[in-house]
C-alpha cells in the first residue's frame, strides 16, 4: 500500500492524494474542501446520508465540503485512487462567484476522468490545465442554486451554541459534560442530538477540527511537535494515529508535500 500527497502553489494550494492498493477503511469524517476522487483500480464504497454508494473503476466520486461520509472498503479488497481536495473559493471562482449545488455523487465520464487523472500524474502541471477540467465539470455536473446555499445547517439554537464553543475551543480539553451544560441537555441526549444533526459524535468532530488545524500549521512550516500541541492532541503518537486514519498519510508525509511540489 502506497499513499503520497502533492500540493501545488496555485488555486488556493490545491492538494492531490494518490493511493495505490489502499486497504484501510476511512471512518466517518468530513473535509473543509470539496473532494473529487478518481478510482483507477478496484471499486470505492462510500456511506453517506444512510446510503451506500459504489464508484466503479474509472468512475469519479464527488463529496461536498463538510459532508459527513465514510469509505468502508476493507472488506471489498484493495483499490487505487486519486483524490483532489479543492477549496470552495476555487469552485466559486470558476462559477463567477455564484452559488452552486453539487448534484452528482458518482460520475462516469471518460473525458473528465482522463483529464483529471492526466493532470494528477503529469510531472508538469499548470493552473490553466486544471481549470479547464474543472470548467468542464461545472458545465456538465453542477447546477445553480436558488437562493443562498447553507453549507453547514444546524437549526437548534442550543446545538449551535455548543458548535460555536467547539469551534473556539477544539484545541483545549473539552468534556461532554461541559457541552451538555451549554445546551441544557443531559449528556446522552446531547450526544444523540449532535450526531443526528452533524452525522458524527462530538468526539469525532473535535478530532477532525484538530486535524484541520494541524494541517494548517504544518503548511505554515511549524514543527510536528508544535502542530501536535497547538492543535490539541495529547502527544505526537495521538496525532500521528488520527492523521493517518483520516487523511491517509502521516503528518511528516503531509509536511513534505507542503514543500511544493513533490513528485509521486
Amino acid at each position: 500500500m502506497i499513499t503520497k500527497i502533492r500540493r501545488f502553489d496555485f488555486l488556493d494550494k490545491l492538494e492531490v492524494l494518490q493511493a495505490v492498493d489502499y486497504q484501510e477503511n476511512f471512518p466517518y469524517h468530513f473535509h473543509d474542501r470539496i473532494c473529487i476522487t478518481l478510482v483507477n483500480r478496484g471499486i470505492e464504497c462510500t456511506n453517506k446520508n444512510d446510503m451506500e454508494l459504489i464508484t466503479p473503476c474509472q468512475g469519479i466520486s464527488v463529496t461536498p465540503q463538510n459532508e459527513v461520509h465514510a469509505n468502508p472498503n476493507k472488506n471489498l479488497g484493495s483499490y487505487s485512487f486519486v483524490t483532489y481536495y479543492i477549496s470552495p473559493d476555487v469552485f466559486r471562482y470558476v462559477n463567477l462567484q455564484k452559488d452552486y449545488v453539487l448534484t452528482h455523487s458518482i460520475i462516469e465520464d471518460k473525458k473528465l476522468y482522463e483529464d483529471l487523472l492526466g493532470f494528477a500524474l503529469s510531472p508538469i502541471n499548470t493552473e490553466k490545465t486544471f481549470l479547464s477540467a474543472l470548467q468542464y465539470f461545472f458545465q456538465n455536473y453542477v447546477e445553480m442554486a436558488n437562493g443562498t446555499v447553507e453549507m453547514d445547517p444546524i437549526s437548534s439554537i442550543d446545538l449551535q451554541n455548543a458548535l460555536d464553543y467547539l469551534k473556539e475551543n477544539f484545541h483545549r480539553p473539552i468534556s461532554i459534560e461541559k457541552l451538555s451544560q451549554i445546551t441544557g441537555m443531559s449528556k446522552y441526549r446531547f450526544i444523540r442530538a449532535f450526531k443526528k444533526k452533524k452525522g458524527i459524535t462530538p468526539g469525532q468532530y473535535i478530532i477532525l477540527k484538530r486535524i484541520a488545524k494541524a494541517k494548517q500549521l504544518l503548511r505554515d512550516e511549524h514543527t510536528i511537535l508544535d502542530a501536535t500541541y497547538s492543535s490539541g492532541f495529547f502527544d505526537q503518537s495521538h496525532m500521528h494515529r488520527n492523521f493517518k486514519r483520516f487523511i491517509g498519510v502521516t503528518p511528516l508525509e503531509y509536511q513534505k508535500a507542503c514543500n511544493i511540489i513533490q513528485d509521486f
